[in-house]
């Protein structure tokens, strides 16, 4: 994939051998986790970033809770982010938001809809730069 021109890896899982392949090119690497345990692992192991997911099923109070005791921990939500619950998950303190389904869908992507992707993508980060402002205060 870095052949390809990926600038970053992500694991749905956490695989402490990727953090090491990753950095040996000068690559940040997101290792995925569920549980507490995992996500701290996923920390140990020199993960930049923790992929919690699917972030829809333990949704933002677990973020929050998450990162109660954990505080070191840069949370990166992912599965169920949308434009309703960008600012919950930001609130909940996570480091940034990984945003799928609601940006790149099958019927756009299967249309070649490109300028409904375009739309859907000025939304999304539109609406960020509104809740960036919002929660600083």
């Amino acid at each position: 994939a870095i052949d390809a021109g990926a600038k970053y890896v992500i694991s749905p899982v956490t695989k402490p051998s990727l953090v090491e392949a990753a950095h040996a090119l000068d690559r940040p690497v997101m290792l995925g986790a569920y549980t507490p345990t995992e996500a701290q692992t996923a920390h140990e192991a020199g993960s930049d970033f923790i992929k919690i997911f699917p972030a829809d099923t333990l949704g933002p109070g677990y973020i929050k809770a998450l990162l109660a005791p954990l505080t070191h921990l840069r949370i990166i939500p992912t599965g169920g982010v949308n434009l309703d619950t960008m600012e919950s998950f930001l609130a909940a303190g996570s480091a940034a938001l990984g945003i799928g389904s609601s940006l790149l869908n099958k019927d756009i992507i299967e249309s070649e809809n490109w300028p409904e992707l375009e739309r859907l993508a000025k939304q999304h980060a539109d609406k960020l730069a509104e809740l960036k402002t919002k929660l600083r205060r």
